[in-house]
């Protein structure tokens, strides 16, 4: 039942997911073990969550964070009232998300500091600020309070591995940078950003499996291949209408340019990489 909930959920089959964990709740509730009642509660909202209902998300979040804060569950409640400052914000309540997620960070800081999640709070509150400025709707002082928690986050995701996800991190600390005129400091750290996402191999093994023959294809036509630019060129305009905008950078790269960050100065983590494995495969030298 709980497998089949969580399966359904990861399927989007919504009607099922809810119908699993409804059930799951009731069951829960007449053997009496709260701590799996908020659990599926939790839940529920994530269902609600990705179908965009704001209204039964929050519903489902509250009844949740209530029985964990009965049970004296901090860490728990922090994840939920994470989960209620991504509703709030969705809902267009700034104020309210920036005060779940405060809460989300107390909780943290009392039961996990320097955790994982702890860094994700951290990251939250920045990146909701720094939207904020961005839109206007904050005054450009709150960027102070943003940088400095982007750069606690930074402190604890720096003592953990390649899998922590720092780049979002250095990505917030860019955005900072560039709202306050630091040119230079916004490059170095998307520069960073783009090295560390590059360096964890998760990474690479996700966008070599959807993208190898493209990666090989490219190349190919640097190496001067005439079919395999034809069939490249062919496929690049449906490629930027899906939002992989490579045709400039690879254009360039056939063209003779190799400075992998000159190349991919503008794009989004994903096709940065991309890039990269091209100008890897290029390098490697031809079997004999």
């Amino acid at each position: 039942m709980w497998q089949l909930g969580s399966q359904t959920l990861l399927q989007r089959d919504y009607a099922e997911a809810r119908s699993r964990y409804t059930e799951a709740l009731g069951r829960f509730h007449d053997l009496g073990e709260p701590p799996m009642e908020a659990v599926a509660w939790h839940q529920l909202g994530m269902v609600a969550e990705e179908q965009k209902d704001w209204i039964e998300a929050e519903r489902c979040y509250r009844e949740s964070l209530a029985i964990k804060e009965r049970l004296g569950n901090a860490a728990r409640a922090a994840e939920t009232c994470n989960q209620l400052a991504i509703v709030a914000e969705n809902s267009g309540r700034p104020d309210e998300a920036e005060g779940w997620y405060k809460r989300a960070l107390e909780l943290d800081e009392q039961v996990q500091p320097g955790s994982p999640s702890n860094a994700k709070n951290l990251n939250n509150l920045a990146s909701l600020l720094v939207n904020e400025v961005r839109s206007g709707r904050a005054v450009k002082t709150r960027l102070a309070e943003a940088k400095s928690y982007a750069q606690r986050a930074l402190t604890i995701l720096e003592t953990l591995d390649a899998s922590s996800g720092i780049w979002t991190t250095l990505n917030i600390l860019a955005k900072i940078a560039d709202l306050e005129g630091q040119a230079e400091a916004a490059r170095d750290y998307r520069r960073r950003g783009r090295e560390t996402f590059a360096a964890f191999e998760g990474n690479r093994y996700h966008i070599d499996r959807q993208h190898r023959q493209l990666i090989a294809a490219i190349a190919a036509a640097a190496k001067g291949d005439a079919e395999a630019r034809a069939a490249v060129e062919a496929r690049l305009p449906r490629l930027e209408e899906a939002g992989w905008k490579i045709a400039a950078a690879t254009r360039r790269i056939w063209a003779g340019e190799r400075d992998w960050h000159a190349l991919v100065e503008g794009l989004d983590l994903q096709l940065a990489l991309l890039v990269l494995r091209v100008l890897e495969t290029i390098a490697q030298p031809a079997p004999e």
